[in-house]
């Protein structure tokens, strides 16, 4: 089936769908991957979400100063031939997928642009899925082999 962009946002309720008009808007700015880019200082974020976003996103930007920062996001939009090297090279699964993507752009250079967008977190997000320990640990894990590999 024939597409230019494909939009995700993760299936917690988190993302808004009123909020794809503005990654579209951001698209045609030019950029292949945009990126909504939860508020950084939203008092409503859960405490291990902010300290873990604030966290990593530092981490990385040693090694990819120029990456987002929100490097987890689950609202995305990005052009088709992106999304066709990105299923031909990642075959992660849960939540080290979107770190994945991210690198991977980063990695061919792919044009990157994010905007704000603001994030619901219902009942402090107890609906996520998100294991702090175990998925933190393959997050890592995963940046660790993409810098390896780099190298």
């Amino acid at each position: 089936m024939p597409f230019d962009v494909l939009i995700v946002l993760d299936g917690d309720g988190q993302h808004r769908p009123q909020d794809i008009p503005a990654l579209i808007d951001a698209w045609h700015q030019g950029g292949e991957m945009v990126m909504g880019e939860r508020f950084q200082y939203d008092p409503s974020t859960p405490w291990r979400s902010r300290v873990g976003n604030q966290w990593f996103t530092r981490l990385l930007r040693r090694v990819y100063p120029n990456c987002p920062t929100d490097t987890q996001t689950g609202f995305r939009l990005m052009e088709r031939a992106f999304v066709a090297e990105a299923i031909e090279r990642i075959a992660s699964s849960r939540y080290e997928t979107e770190l994945s993507m991210l690198l991977l752009a980063l990695r061919m250079g792919v044009e990157i642009r994010s905007i704000e967008i603001p994030a619901i977190y219902h009942d402090r997000n107890r609906s996520s899925h998100f294991r702090p320990i175990v998925d933190s640990c393959r997050i890592v894990v995963t940046l660790l082999r993409w810098i390896c590999t780099t190298t």
